[in-house]
């Protein structure tokens, strides 16, 4: 009878340990958060919070099962507004995204594949933030960073969903997120 208590208790905290695995990824109640993936959830960063203005001008190959597609993107972010802006490669307006901190809202025509207007800024934030300010917002993974500056987005469990990529010479980065979504950014001089 003794040795039966024991084996339950473990059974039990088995079963509890499965169930607390299994269960959903609560949102935490702030705006501009949003599930990047089922097990893993991000809230943006402020622009304040970015620490730093910056400009930044990029030819955008977005890659996917369904095709390529090309186009220009402009980002500017200050301590009032994280903004993205792109334009097709003869200069017809695509799309807007712009982020205060407070309100996110989003215009224009994205790209087919393309991952919605906040998950774009969230994949920009996980590029340029500081990694100690990304790993305070990212719920149910972490950010790592490499010895040659790339980063890699994992989940608790381990497994790499977003792989960013430099390439110090020509400034280039790729973004591949779980293997099927391929961004690259090649910067054009202003």
């Amino acid at each position: 009878m003794g040795f039966q208590k024991p084996w339950r208790l473990a059974l039990l905290c088995l079963l509890l340990a499965a169930l607390t695995a299994c269960a959903p990824l609560t949102l935490p109640d702030r705006s501009g958060c949003e599930r990047l993936h089922a097990r893993l959830a991000y809230c943006l960063l402020t622009p304040a919070e970015m620490g730093r203005s910056l400009e930044r001008l990029d030819r955008v190959q977005l890659r996917s099962p369904a095709g390529r597609q090309d186009f220009i993107g402009q980002l500017a972010v200050d301590e009032k507004r994280f903004l993205l802006a792109a334009q097709s490669l003869t200069g017809m307006a695509l799309f807007r995204v712009e982020w205060d901190g407070e309100q996110l809202s989003s215009r224009g025509r994205f790209p087919d594949e393309a991952p919605e207007p906040i998950q774009l800024l969230a994949l920009l934030q996980l590029l340029l933030a500081e990694p100690e300010d990304l790993n305070r917002v990212i719920y149910g993974g972490h950010l790592e960073v490499d010895e040659q500056g790339d980063r890699r987005l994992r989940l608790d469990n381990g497994r790499v969903i977003l792989r960013i990529l430099r390439a110090s010479d020509t400034g280039m980065i790729e973004m591949i997120m779980d293997e099927d979504i391929r961004i690259t950014l090649e910067p054009l001089s202003s």
